[in-house]
């Protein structure tokens, strides 16, 4: 509660939230796995990183089950050279409430990228100035992922490819909801 994580970096090695050092890398800043619970409020993510091919999650990077709840989060100027440039989550829970999350890029989904039946819940947040080829916003390859976003203000947000705000899986069954939103 209260965090600010500056001009993170993770290049070929990460901390788990066990504290056992992998091999892989994911989460410029954070990452949780298999039955972790991360709560994160009242936090700012400035200029993360994950900087290797095939990472995902500028900031944060949740899978194999994990729950994250980030609740009055800034991320911003946040990237990746794989997908999510701010969230990734796979197979994972997503929920975003009250945050902002600005100028972040990834290959896929600039700002959040869901895989593998993820699920996302995303409340009273803006997104401004996100960039991505597919994606500029949310990107989503999973099968059976969902995305609901409820009351969010879009502004600026931009793809080379498709979807500016939200990118739909090429493959699979997936969904994406959008309630009393602002583009």
């Amino acid at each position: 509660d209260g965090a600010t994580f500056t001009d993170n970096k993770v290049s070929n090695s990460y901390v788990s939230a066990e504290g056992k050092a992998n091999t892989s890398a994911f989460g410029g800043s954070i990452t949780a796995n298999t039955g972790t619970f991360l709560n994160v409020r009242n936090t700012a993510f400035l200029r993360s990183k994950a900087d290797t091919v095939l990472m995902s999650g500028g900031a944060v990077s949740l899978h194999a089950g994990a729950v994250g709840t980030l609740e009055n989060v800034t991320v911003s100027g946040c990237s990746v050279k794989g997908t999510g440039g701010a969230i990734y989550s796979s197979m994972s829970t997503l929920v975003l409430k009250g945050s902002t999350v600005s100028e972040c890029y990834g290959v896929a989904g600039g700002a959040i990228h869901l895989s593998g039946d993820a699920v996302a819940e995303v409340y009273e947040s803006s997104f401004d100035k996100n960039t991505s080829p597919d994606g500029g916003c949310f990107g989503n390859d999973g099968k059976g992922s969902m995305l609901y976003v409820n009351e969010c203000l879009f502004t600026g947000n931009k793809a080379t490819n498709y979807g500016g705000v939200f990118r739909g899986a090429t493959h699979g069954k997936t969904g994406a909801f959008f309630n009393n939103c602002r583009f």
